[in-house]
């Protein structure tokens, strides 16, 4: 049976770490909390913002990055 992938629905963006020209798409299933992203040992948080932009056909809603948290060991 073929796995289901859900479309992206979210541009993240604000990471301290990568460049300006990176934009990071992918799906957050929702958009009214803080959405966590595990990358090496932590994790980045990004708020949800009011924005929106278009990519192709997609309304991707805006996420700008607020923090991040140590992973627990």
């Amino acid at each position: 049976m073929p796995m289901m992938t859900a479309e992206p629905n979210a541009l993240l963006i604000g990471m301290p770490y990568q460049p300006r020209e990176k934009e990071i798409v992918t799906f957050v299933r929702d958009h009214h909390e803080t959405f966590k992203l595990r990358v090496e040992n932590r994790y980045d948080h990004f708020s949800p913002t009011e924005e929106f932009v278009r990519r192709g056909d997609s309304e991707l809603r805006v996420f700008r990055y607020a923090q991040h948290t140590w992973v627990a060991e």
